[in-house]
């Protein structure tokens, strides 16, 4: 026995009516899906706004390999925490400006944070003159948990909090040198 194949012209209805059914839903399963990573998106923002208004707790490892966490930052001086990655330009100019005007940050704490290695923050600290003060750190964030916690998906990524760890400003991407000593002053 066999079975008879339907008739080329029969078929194409039959066609016409699956693809008008299943178009539609793939569109609106494509447009859904759309949608709630946009809404998933928005709400992770506003969790990190919210999360970081307050300095959040951290436990980071120094270049030297120690904890560093928020019990070791003055509670006499704004914060400056600075999120970076050595092969950004405008990371490596950011740190040349701090050298170069360094005077104008002695009353602050840099925090440097990077997800390289020790190493290689190391490096770009001595590149820049900047390991040798005692108010600026370099801390490694290697498993990136710090940059998910303060929203920092891009570098340069800035965040200035006062002495009371309360946020001031949340800066991303490159910063005009005087723009920001005037915003740890103020």
């Amino acid at each position: 026995k066999s079975c008879l194949l339907p008739r080329p012209g029969k078929l194409l209805p039959i066609m016409k009516r699956i693809f008008r059914v299943i178009i539609p839903l793939l569109l609106l399963s494509l447009f859904s899906l759309i949608t709630i990573k946009i809404i998933e998106k928005v709400n992770t923002k506003k969790i990190t706004a919210e999360r970081i208004q307050k300095l959040p707790d951290f436990n980071l490892k120094t270049i030297d390999g120690s904890d560093f966490t928020k019990t070791h930052l003055s509670k006499k001086l704004p914060i400056v925490l600075i999120y970076f990655h050595s092969t950004c330009e405008y990371c490596q100019d950011e740190a040349q400006q701090i050298s170069d005007n360094f005077k104008a940050f002695d009353r602050s704490q840099l925090i440097f944070v990077s997800n390289e290695k020790p190493n290689v923050i190391r490096k770009f600290a001595e590149d820049y003159d900047l390991s040798k003060h005692d108010n600026i750190k370099f801390l490694s964030d290697s498993d990136g948990l710090f940059a998910t916690t303060v929203g920092a998906n891009t570098t340069p990524y800035l965040l200035i909090y006062n002495s009371d760890f309360d946020l001031k400003v949340r800066h991303k991407g490159s910063i005009n040198i005087s723009k920001l000593i005037t915003l740890i002053k103020s």
